[in-house]
C-alpha cells in the first residue's frame, strides 16, 4: 500500500525549511514502520531547487500522488499552497486523505487490514 506525504516545504528561511523536511521524514519513517511504502516529496525533491521550479516539482508530485493509495496530510499543511494543491487533487481523484497525527490509529488499521479502512 502507497502513502503520499503532503505538507509544507518551502519557508522564509533555509532552518524552517529544514524543520519542514524533518518533520516530513519523521512521518515518512513511522508509515515506513508501519509497514506502507511511503513517497516523500520532501525526500525525494527536497534541495532541487537548482534544477526545477516550484511548477516542475509539483507536476513530478502530481505524478506521484495519482499512484497513491493514500495521502497523508501533515501538521500545518493549510498553510503550503503546493499541499493545499495535493489536497484538492486526492479530492478529485477519489484517493482517501488522512491527516497526521490525528488519523494514525485509522492509517495502523488500513495497513493491518489491506485498505478497508476509507478515510
Amino acid at each position: 500500500m502507497i502513502a503520499y506525504v503532503a505538507g509544507p516545504y518551502t519557508a522564509e528561511t533555509l532552518e524552517a525549511v529544514a524543520v519542514n523536511v524533518a518533520v516530513a521524514r519523521e512521518v515518512q519513517a513511522a508509515l515506513i514502520g508501519d509497514g506502507f511504502a511511503v513517497f516523500c516529496p520532501h525526500a525525494n525533491y527536497g534541495g532541487m531547487d537548482h534544477v526545477m521550479n516550484h511548477r516542475g516539482a509539483m507536476e513530478r508530485c502530481f505524478a506521484h500522488l495519482e499512484l497513491a493509495d493514500l495521502v497523508v496530510m501533515l501538521p500545518r499543511w493549510e498553510t503550503s499552497a503546493g499541499a493545499c494543491q495535493e489536497y484538492g487533487f486526492a479530492l478529485a481523484k477519489d484517493i482517501p486523505i488522512f491527516e497526521w497525527p490525528f488519523d494514525r490509529a485509522r492509517l495502523k488499521n488500513v495497513i493491518k487490514e489491506g485498505g478497508d479502512d476509507d478515510a
